[in-house]
């Protein structure tokens, strides 16, 4: 891979990981469209350990916070004086976040297999992104009519354990390219009573987990491949600029999201999507 090939896709991944467009659909259309190779397994993984290092960075407090809970729980096995020291906010967000966790772990292990084909199909990655943009209008519709019914003011933070759990569902279904996780997810927030804001931010801590498991997979695979030098760079430029680009889009969705609202981002996936049909890139 040449090495401005890996700065595109670095900053496709970095943007598009947590704008509600699809990274994974983007690095199957990008591609596509310009006439190079897909990139590798290996390259994919250490693009998505670049936004993964992203989000730790951005909601490091949040994290530090989990850690603290996790180990105190640890120690609480053998010390009631840490239990009682557990903040019981800190460790609701722990269990939401492992309890939004465990369907994309089940989903993406038993058919990884059927994932891994549709990636392939171009035709597939335009349908998913049409149904992303559909979906963004809804939810717009549906806050437009809960706003109307005089719903507004201070919604809460974090969704329920049920909430969390149908959260963690659309994230699985993100696996597919195309259908966008940061935008399933932020829907999903949204729909359990969240603000926009507030379901961005569930839904990029939501990620870590995820992005973690598979990035681990990633660099197993890793172990047996043979890399040259140029692969080495390429690897450690789309890494770094996927991490830069991934903690500038956090920044500016959750900035955007506090006055707009989701139309746009279907809007451009409507016209990515004509864009793909009238190249007839199929």
């Amino acid at each position: 891979m040449l090495l401005f090939q890996a700065i595109i896709l670095g900053l496709v991944q970095g943007l598009t990981e947590f704008i509600p467009v699809s990274s994974s659909g983007h690095l199957v259309a990008i591609p596509a469209l310009l006439g190079w190779d897909a990139p590798s397994v290996t390259f994919d993984t250490i693009l998505h350990l670049g936004t993964l290092l992203a989000v730790v960075i951005y909601f490091w407090n949040e994290w530090r916070r989990i850690l603290v809970v996790l180990g105190r729980a640890l120690a609480g096995i053998f010390s009631l004086s840490q239990r009682q020291k557990i903040d019981r906010r800190d460790a609701r967000l722990l269990g939401l976040l492992a309890i939004g966790t465990i369907p994309a772990l089940i989903i993406g292990y038993i058919f990884r297999d059927e994932f891994a084909r549709v990636f392939d199909s171009l035709l597939f990655v335009t349908m998913f992104f049409l149904i992303t943009a559909v979906l963004l209008t809804v939810v717009e519709l549906f806050l437009r009519r809960r706003d109307s019914r005089g719903s507004r003011g201070e919604r809460p933070i974090l969704p329920g354990w049920m909430g969390s759990f149908g959260i963690g569902v659309l994230q699985a279904l993100a696996i597919l390219p195309g259908l966008s996780r940061s935008g399933l997810t932020i829907s999903g927030g949204i729909f359990s009573g969240l603000s926009r804001e507030g379901a961005a931010r569930f839904s990029f801590l939501l990620s870590a987990p995820v992005i973690l498991a598979a990035g681990g997979l990633g660099l197993i695979e890793l172990q047996s491949s043979s890399l040259t030098n140029n692969d080495l760079l390429s690897l450690i430029v789309g890494f770094s600029v996927a991490a830069v680009s991934g903690w500038l889009a956090i920044y500016w969705l959750l900035k955007f999201l506090r006055r707009q609202k989701l139309y746009v981002f279907s809007v451009y996936l409507i016209v990515l999507s004509l864009v793909i049909i009238w190249l007839g890139k199929f």
